[in-house]
């Protein structure tokens, strides 16, 4: 059973995901506001829906990421690679400012 939301429930929730605008990923570049506000790096889920909904964008992330040899697996496992160099590459610079 889903839980009722009243009009003041989801005028908060816009509220809070107002002030939230702006977290970009450091390595990405892309828009992360959707996530919860611990995160601070794209996810796969966010990188796999950037291949729907910008594939352009998704194939330079790839090629910047990734190397040939992974071009013909699936675009989550893909999204799963480039999230796992992006954290090897973090760990590596230092943390990510909070």
């Amino acid at each position: 059973m889903k839980p009722h939301l009243s009009k003041s429930d989801i005028s908060s929730s816009a509220a809070l995901a107002s002030k939230r605008r702006g977290r970009i990923c450091p390595l990405t570049q892309i828009d992360i506001t959707h996530q919860r506000a611990d995160c601070r790096l794209a996810t796969t889920r966010t990188l796999h829906n950037l291949s729907q909904v910008n594939p352009k964008q998704f194939n330079a992330l790839v090629d910047k990421f990734l190397t040939p040899q992974r071009d013909q697996e699936s675009t989550y496992a893909k999204s799963a690679a480039i999230c796992s160099r992006i954290r090897k590459l973090i760990k590596r610079i230092g943390s990510v400012d909070r």
